[in-house]
């Protein structure tokens, strides 16, 4: 059985469908391609533009590559790929040193430490670098940092240090 529906009457029918139950948007364009020999819609039926769990043109199978965090509309098959969103950013230091001589190490810190020097609160962090004995250390003297540094101990991060003599100072962090 086949209906011969206007698109004004596909589209009313497709909203009503859609607001019936929880099944996604790519479900109800394929039981409105199955019954009624629709192409997919893919014009908002809301009069405030389509919501997430209802946008009309997403088909099961694009609707299995877009990536889990995104919202607004769906990507064509003409787009490409958007790429997984990330909130990391690089953090640098406002104080003084060498902007020249900044250089990016990647580590794993393995112990984080906040004490007290002459001249202020300081972080201390330790890793454990290859072929070398004993931990290595760096500080970083810059409060506005502390929040981003503190909370990479055991994980994997890019810091940008300044070596000043037998020191290394942390002036940046991408966290």
């Amino acid at each position: 059985m086949n209906l011969e529906l206007t698109d004004v009457e596909a589209r009313v029918l497709s909203h009503r469908i859609m607001g019936l139950g929880p099944q996604s948007s790519a479900e109800a364009n394929v039981l409105l391609g199955i019954f009624f020999r629709l192409p997919a819609l893919s014009l908002p039926l809301e009069p405030n533009g389509a919501q997430r769990s209802n946008m009309p043109g997403a088909s099961p199978r694009q609707a299995e590559l877009l990536p889990g965090g995104v919202s607004g509309r769906t990507q064509g098959g003409h787009e490409p790929q958007r790429a997984p969103q990330t909130t990391e950013q690089v953090r640098m230091s406002t104080g003084k040193y060498d902007r020249e001589s900044v250089e990016q190490i990647t580590l794993t810190p393995s112990k984080i430490e906040r004490k007290e020097g002459t001249t202020g609160p300081y972080l201390s962090v330790m890793w454990l670098a290859q072929g070398q004995r004993g931990p290595s250390i760096a500080s970083c003297f810059d409060e506005k940092l502390f929040p981003w540094v503190a909370g990479r101990v055991k994980q994997e991060t890019a810091f940008y240090v300044v070596h000043s003599g037998k020191y290394t100072n942390i002036v940046g962090v991408r966290a």
